[in-house]
């Protein structure tokens, strides 16, 4: 039983590590050859956007970019998640989302 609650407290342990490890991270992410760039941290907290003035007088164009730049960097934020996750539980089954 001590085995038990000595390991659940070591994977604890691991979890909250690879969470602070993924928080101090940054993702970058950009559309159309760098007219549009994003960063986000770890957290999914948007950091900087970035905007080509060549984007300024195409409202249309502007919004679809932001958008895919925006979807690619949150993309990139849930992959390292879901790999530090599994980094720190040694691949135990872990709910979508509990992190």
């Amino acid at each position: 039983m001590f085995d038990m609650i000595k390991k659940a407290q070591e994977l604890q342990r691991k979890i909250k590590e690879a969470q602070e490890k993924l928080n101090a991270m940054e993702f970058t992410s950009s559309a159309s050859n760098d007219l549009i760039s994003i960063k986000l941290n770890g957290k999914r907290e948007p950091l900087s956007i970035s905007i080509s003035d060549k984007l300024l007088s195409d409202k249309e164009t502007l919004e679809d970019l932001v958008l895919i730049a925006m979807k690619d960097a949150l993309s990139k934020v849930a992959e390292a998640s879901e790999k530090e996750m599994k980094s720190a539980t040694g691949n135990l089954p872990i709910p979508p989302g509990l992190f």
